[in-house]
């Protein structure tokens, strides 16, 4: 099967690279391009009879807001975690997209709540497929967001024991780090560290796995906590710290992108979300990476979760939330819709 691409910065151009499996071993196909500073479509392969959708390269990487009007239409999924073929089949019977991937959710937003790769086989394909609806979605007035999870996160810091064998190989071949796949000098790297680890959208505060107290008591905005992740992203992920510095909790288990109270010591918590709303000046937070067997409310209808199983051991589990005009349902992949 062929797969791909990996692209590499390389001097004023780019190294673009895609690889086979055969037989468990992986063989790479090169091409190199010097025209960086021109468009080029390339080709993105995700289905053992090599299909593909094609996406345009763009080189103005550039940060995304952090505050947004809240639109009609709004769909939100997380945790597909390498499920092309979930992730393909709630956009296609949502009305996200047509057969051939274009956009077709007009000035509807599409809320990416983090955890696109790992796990699944074909994470690298989920996340050139975002950059091509956030492409297309700019060009009809809609919008794609993408907040980063902890997934994301882990392969950028060199954490990559979920991820599928053949990146292993893959790497071997290459005679690179794993973590390197998703580093700066890559496409799909420099695309990642832009990108946010929180966004508001009307009154929904959309983050992967939670703020926690100390966060939302430190006086920082949403944008300054983005700008903190950013800034840490290759970094190391602390898990047992016990400090009174905002940065490090940031980066840390009781950080936007890993953080699990809400859920794992839920007692007593409905003052804490209600003070965390209160800080932020929203109504409701809306999060992923805890998974549940169905998208569905907590805390008196303030916090929703959307990580559900997307697996194709789970054909028919998966669900996307879907908000309308202040309606809040969930959507599986036969487009479905249910009010939550």
């Amino acid at each position: 099967m062929k797969e791909g691409p990996i692209i590499f910065f390389e001097n004023k151009g780019v190294n673009i690279i895609y690889f086979n499996i055969t037989n468990g071993e992986v063989k790479i196909e090169e091409e190199k391009n010097n025209l960086f500073s021109k468009e080029k479509t390339i080709q993105c392969f995700y289905n053992t009879d090599e299909s593909f959708f094609e996406v345009e390269l763009d080189f103005n990487f550039s940060i995304p807001e952090t505050y947004y009007n809240l639109p009609d239409k709004l769909l939100v999924i997380s945790d597909i975690e390498g499920n092309f073929e979930a992730f393909r089949n709630l956009l296609f019977s949502n009305s996200i997209i047509n057969e051939h991937f274009d956009w077709t959710f007009g000035l509807g937003h599409l809320v990416l709540n983090g955890d696109f790769i790992d796990r699944g086989n074909f994470g690298i394909q989920c996340l050139w497929l975002i950059i091509r609806l956030e492409q297309l979605a700019e060009k009809a007035g809609g919008k794609v967001h993408f907040v980063l999870g902890n997934h994301e996160i882990m392969n950028m810091q060199g954490e990559h024991r979920y991820a599928d064998v053949k990146y292993d190989k893959l790497c071997q071949v290459l005679n690179i780090e794993h973590k390197e796949l998703y580093s700066v000098n890559t496409y799909i790297g420099k695309w990642l560290s832009t990108k946010n680890l929180v966004e508001k959208i009307g009154n929904i505060l959309f983050t992967h796995a939670g703020i926690c107290p100390e966060i939302a008591l430190s006086g920082l905005s949403l944008k300054q906590i983005n700008k903190i992740g950013r800034k840490n992203l290759y970094g190391t992920t602390n898990f047992n710290i016990v400090s009174n510095n905002i940065e490090e909790i940031i980066m840390s288990n009781n950080g936007p992108f890993w953080y699990r109270n809400y859920f794992y010591a839920p007692k007593n918590k409905q003052a804490e979300i209600e003070m965390i709303l209160n800080c932020y000046k929203v109504k409701y937070i809306s999060v992923g990476h805890t998974r549940q067997t169905q998208i569905h409310f907590f805390y008196n209808n303030k916090v929703i979760n959307t990580n559900v199983d997307h697996s194709e051991f789970k054909k028919g589990l998966s669900e996307a939330l879907l908000i309308e005009k202040n309606i809040f349902c969930k959507v599986n992949e036969a487009g479905e819709k249910e009010i939550i």
